[in-house]
């Protein structure tokens, strides 16, 4: 069998779909001039230029159906809060998808996600959170 031992797990859909409330699926992630919450690298004058706040991906269709422009500010807000983040439109997420970054003390978009924990790993589901998008 090899090196590995790699078992099949059957596949769990995630605990929080969008819905009409909450159209956008919502993914966090991290930015290449930051690192997880950016204790470090946000005290780096050079990186902290390169990305001083908290800015959201959002795919064109999107932007158009909600009809923002580059850089709009606007309030997502999932059933656990909210924070502001300026908007990149870009098609480097899909229709339906916007991907923000958790490096952010100050829009800290982990309290946004949902709380539910993967059965296998208890892990929570960070990727996964239904949200709405509103201008501020």
């Amino acid at each position: 069998r090899g090196k590995g031992l790699f078992a099949v797990i059957p596949h769990v859909p995630p605990a929080e779909l969008p819905d009409e409330e909450y159209p956008f699926l919502l993914s966090t992630g991290m930015r290449h001039a930051h690192y997880l919450t950016g204790t470090m690298t946000r005290r780096c004058a050079m990186l902290e230029r390169e990305l001083p706040e908290l800015v959201t991906d959002i795919n064109p269709a999107d932007a158009k159906k909600l009809e923002i422009r580059e850089g709009a500010r606007l309030r997502m807000v999932s059933r656990r809060g909210a924070v502001v983040s300026r908007m990149h439109i870009t098609d480097d997420v899909p229709e339906g998808v916007v991907f923000a970054p958790l490096h952010f003390a100050e829009a800290m978009v982990n309290l946004l996600t949902c709380t539910a924990l993967d059965p296998v790993s208890k892990t929570p589901e960070y990727k996964i959170s239904a949200v709405r998008l509103e201008r501020v």
